[in-house]
């Protein structure tokens, strides 16, 4: 909970990176697809090795989705504030859900493992 203001934004950082301008390439419509003046087009220059355009144009819808939509842009916003603005969640989560006592304890062995002696 503590890191999610953080890691969310990176994945969407990530996806933007693996689908670069592709999310900006796309048909406006799926009568792009199926339009007798434009489907060969579609079909011939948005597409993948091994991965026909119809496939292609739907995951890079989906990512756009998440990427570049109204929706995207105000799912993020919600992602990173809605328990609370980032700092406050992180130090009350790290406050409440480190384990101290075993740090404490582990810090008490070790100073207790050896001896000071005189020399």
């Amino acid at each position: 909970m503590g890191l999610q203001s953080e890691i969310y934004p990176r994945v969407l950082a990530i996806l933007r990176d693996l689908v670069g301008g592709g999310v900006l390439q796309l048909p406006s419509s799926v009568r792009d697809l199926t339009s007798p003046v434009t489907a060969a087009d579609i079909e011939h220059y948005v597409q993948s090795p091994g991965v026909a355009s119809e496939e292609r144009v739907k995951l890079f819808k989906l990512a756009w989705d998440i990427v570049g939509s109204e929706f995207a842009g105000r799912h993020q916003q919600y992602e990173m504030f809605y328990a609370g603005a980032p700092f406050v969640v992180k130090g009350v989560y790290s406050y409440r859900n480190y384990g101290y006592e075993q740090a404490l304890e582990d810090v008490e062995q070790f100073l207790g493992s050896y001896k000071i002696e005189a020399v």
